[in-house]
């Protein structure tokens, strides 16, 4: 890309578009320029373009937009900065196109984005390991897991992972109700087994299962809890319903998505 600083002088934040749609060409110049770009820290940053009517995204902030790109990036010292070095190059990469473009921070329908961007353990499992060593680094020394697929498990794992260089931590399971694993794959189920076998207490919170059982569950953990560290992405479920009942409580919630 050729006069960078001239790029950068003449560029402006569109948040009006006229509608038209980017020609493929031009989408596949953009995404070959993607996947070449190095900040100084050299780590690598994964961007996705995505379209909006097939994602349901939108922003309450920019009209007439059909195209949004995004990009995940490992958590690690200095990703933020490497991440917002390479957005920035992709971005006047655009204006040297004559493509306008907008930066948008936390205006979007989230779960959406989230969805779209294929967020799983890789992205969010880093971002729970903070959150717990921020809690250990206060003088937390016992966590509770309802051990639920994806965030329960992984948590789970951390301060296991955690207990090996801290004696003084302790992990409780917290199961809704008997046999809460049988219905998952091989592999997962040999991730809650050896967690199980390695938890300092694992108490069945219900002795069947009946509607609302994981909200009781919900509810015990709380009870015991002087804080509370949830992945929520602000749409109705038992993940809101807890968070709901722990700010009743006064309990704090750190939301690791935010």
């Amino acid at each position: 890309m050729n006069n960078i600083t001239e790029h950068i002088r003449n560029r402006r934040s569109v948040r009006t578009y006229d509608g038209r749609e980017l020609d493929k060409n031009d989408i596949e110049k953009l995404t070959a320029f993607a996947q070449t770009i190095e900040n100084p820290y050299k780590i690598p940053v994964d961007f996705k373009f995505m379209n909006a009517k097939e994602y349901g995204l939108n922003c309450p902030v920019v009209v007439g937009t059909n195209l949004y790109v995004g990009g995940k990036i490992k958590c690690t010292e200095n990703a933020s900065v490497a991440f917002g070095y390479s957005f920035e190059m992709l971005v006047l990469y655009a204006q040297s196109m004559g493509i306008g473009t907008v930066w948008l921070g936390g205006t979007m329908n989230r779960s959406a984005y989230e969805e779209a961007m294929e967020l799983g353990e890789k992205e969010i499992k880093p971002l729970l390991a903070k959150a717990i060593d921020n809690a250990i680094a206060e003088g937390y020394v016992t966590f509770i897991t309802g051990m639920a697929m994806g965030t329960d498990i992984w948590a789970a794992e951390i301060v296991l992972e955690r207990k090996k260089t801290n004696k003084d931590l302790h992990l409780i399971c917290a199961l809704p109700h008997p046999n809460f694993e049988s219905r998952r794959s091989l592999t997962e189920k040999m991730r809650f087994d050896k967690i199980i076998k390695k938890a300092d207490l694992v108490k069945e919170i219900n002795n069947h299962y009946f509607t609302g059982c994981y909200q009781v569950r919900n509810e015990w953990m709380v009870d015991r809890s002087n804080l509370v560290i949830v992945v929520f992405n602000g749409q109705k479920s038992g993940t809101k319903n807890m968070v709901d009942y722990a700010k009743r409580k006064g309990l704090n919630v750190v939301n690791v998505l935010k």
